[in-house]
């Protein structure tokens, strides 16, 4: 079975440069993001994501997404997952 891909994307405005989704990124075997000087996220290895969204959640500023990359209907996608977000809360 083929590993899935995954974007990852950090929102560069919206980061405040805590390092929390660089120190609890699960990719192997270098994870997938590095801080820059400014201290800001980036994503320099998007093929080391396993997909776990560990980073999208723990973000507390929503700066990360995570998706599959072979999600065909973006739309569908962002829909499934402000619901699955939704859910979390209990809203």
């Amino acid at each position: 079975m083929a590993k899935k891909s995954f974007e990852v994307q950090v929102f560069e405005k919206l980061c405040k440069a805590c390092g929390i989704c660089v120190s609890l990124c699960l990719g192997k075997p270098e994870g997938v993001f590095v801080q820059a000087p400014d201290g800001k996220a980036v994503v320099v290895h998007p093929e080391n994501c396993v997909g776990c969204k560990n980073c999208e959640m723990h973000c507390p500023d929503f700066c990360v997404e995570v998706a599959p990359k072979d999600y065909v209907d973006e739309a569908s996608w962002a829909q499934e997952n402000l619901e699955d977000h939704s859910a979390e809360v209990g809203r």
